[in-house]
């Protein structure tokens, strides 16, 4: 699923589950959107195309958007403004380009400063800028993919301009759309705004090339340099460690520290230079921006692009998620003979509660989803091997009566994740454990919770606290998950 299938989706979503009263979308209007796209995708592809469902989801979301745009003028306008960042990222480029055009052209027009600040800066700031990339690439990943996007995400995504004063459900929609879309999309927006960024810093080194040229076109230049501080010796030794780079690869002449005491101002008649002198040094300063800035900042741009084009094809629709699941059930595209294989550790299944993970499977996986019971592994002992079962959910189930201890509980979910299933998921069922507490302290319930969730996140597994005697009583975490995205994280 695309980037713009992906928005249509989570934004539709994000409406319908909004729209309790139906008043937006009717449910005549739902079932006939979905018979459209339903006929629409199956005159396009045979019903054996494994990519069905996701193109069906896609195709109803939009058809969903343009019958409500035609009622919400502001809608349109939403979606308009959501790709302003596309039109940002095109004129970002240029405003840094006709800022190079003027960073050097801060002191005399008729001078080449060979310790020119601008010039000197944007070489220093480009290297500094490498350096901090080769470190990141050794740095431990945030769990969090939104972590360090703050504005810049809502204004890279488009969503720093929600509409004001819309009624009801438009209020609750767009902002659970934003939240979720701000979260899913994070790797892709992050990749995005380095490409841009990088774009630009190769533009703004590439004006001041050009303004370099340009002037020297029309003005001859007077080259020198002037310092209370550097003496002859130092300027040479770091104008030579500045242009060695250019020197080796363009194979262009060097200088001596004659040549550079003689430029120095004002001991020298700038009048009385040669004529090429001024167009050496501004050679040797182009090729160098070329070579530090420009060059490399055109290869990062183009591995971010590539990067973004293949995490912009790489979202997906959750099957699991209730919405998703009744969406293509109501058009006979549902997932069939879904399997929810479920792996107690030290927990006995006794019969009602393996009739309550029934009823968590046909809710979580649809009427005609099948549990599969595994022989329960006790404390201590490690896991017996199982294989990988198509179209599966894994359950590690475990009793909220017990304390998560990493060296047990944690090491027997790494072992489900080594014998590579598909799809994994931390059930924790809190039914003996609030029946021991009795209601009396739903703190210690939600702190025990808590720590079930924390060995899950450390191996950036769900954790779901389920009543596995009472499976019709939502708890919390069932409640949360109905208002999870039916997007699914970038891949």
């Amino acid at each position: 699923m695309n980037e713009q299938a992906a928005r249509d989706l989570l934004l539709a979503w994000a409406l319908e589950s909004s729209d309790a009263d139906l008043n937006v979308v009717t449910p005549q209007q739902r079932q006939h959107l979905a018979q459209v796209a339903r006929d629409e995708v199956h005159t396009q592809s045979p019903s054996t195309d494994e990519g069905l469902p996701e193109r069906f989801l896609a195709r109803r979301a939009a058809l969903v958007l343009h019958a409500v745009g035609a009622q919400t003028p502001a809608l349109p306008l939403f979606l308009a403004r959501n790709k302003l960042f596309a039109a940002l990222a095109a004129g970002l480029p240029i405003a840094a380009f006709l800022v190079g055009l003027l960073v050097d052209r801060l002191g005399s027009p008729h001078r080449v400063d060979l310790l020119s600040a601008p010039l000197l800066l944007i070489v220093l700031w480009n290297l500094l800028v490498y350096v901090w990339l080769a470190v990141a690439l050794f740095r431990p990943k945030k769990h969090d993919p939104q972590a360090g996007l703050g504005w810049l995400g809502r204004w890279a995504t488009g969503l720093a301009w929600l509409p004001k004063n819309m009624p009801q459900p438009w209020p609750a929609a767009l902002a659970t759309f934003t939240t979720h879309w701000m979260h899913t999309s994070a790797p892709l927006t992050r990749v995005r705004v380095l490409r841009v960024v990088h774009v630009c810093a190769a533009a703004l080194a590439l004006g001041a090339v050009a303004s370099l040229y340009t002037r020297g076109l029309l003005v001859q230049y007077q080259v020198g340099w002037e310092s209370t501080f550097l003496r002859g010796e130092q300027v040479q030794g770091l104008l030579s460690l500045l242009f060695t780079p250019a020197m080796l690869v363009f194979g262009m002449p060097g200088f001596s520290l004659a040549e550079v005491q003689a430029l120095q101002w004002p001991l020298h008649a700038p009048v009385q230079a040669p004529v090429d002198g001024g167009a050496r040094w501004v050679h040797l300063f182009a090729a160098t921006l070329l070579l530090l800035v420009v060059l490399p900042r055109c290869v990062l741009a183009a591995v971010a692009y590539g990067k973004e084009r293949r995490l912009a094809r790489r979202f997906h629709a959750d099957t699991a998620h209730p919405y998703v699941r009744d969406v293509l059930g109501a058009v006979g595209l549902g997932a069939t003979g879904t399997v929810l294989r479920v792996f107690p550790y030290s927990f006995t299944v006794d019969i009602q509660r393996s009739e309550g993970l029934q009823v968590l499977a046909r809710r979580q996986l649809g009427a005609q989803a099948q549990v599969l019971l595994q022989a329960s592994t006790a404390y201590g002992e490690d896991l017996a091997p199982a294989g990988v079962v198509p179209r599966s959910l894994d359950v590690a189930l475990f009793n909220l009566s017990a304390t998560p201890e990493a060296e047990n509980h944690g090491a027997f979910l790494d072992s489900l994740v080594q014998q590579g299933t598909m799809r994994l998921e931390v059930w924790v069922d809190a039914s003996a454990y609030q029946q021991r507490l009795l209601g009396s302290s739903p703190e210690r319930l939600e702190q025990r919770s808590a720590l079930w969730r924390s060995l899950g996140a450390a191996r950036n597994l769900p954790v779901h606290i389920v009543h596995l005697v009472q499976p019709e009583t939502p708890t919390a975490t069932q409640a949360a998950q109905q208002q999870s995205p039916v997007l699914l994280v970038l891949a």
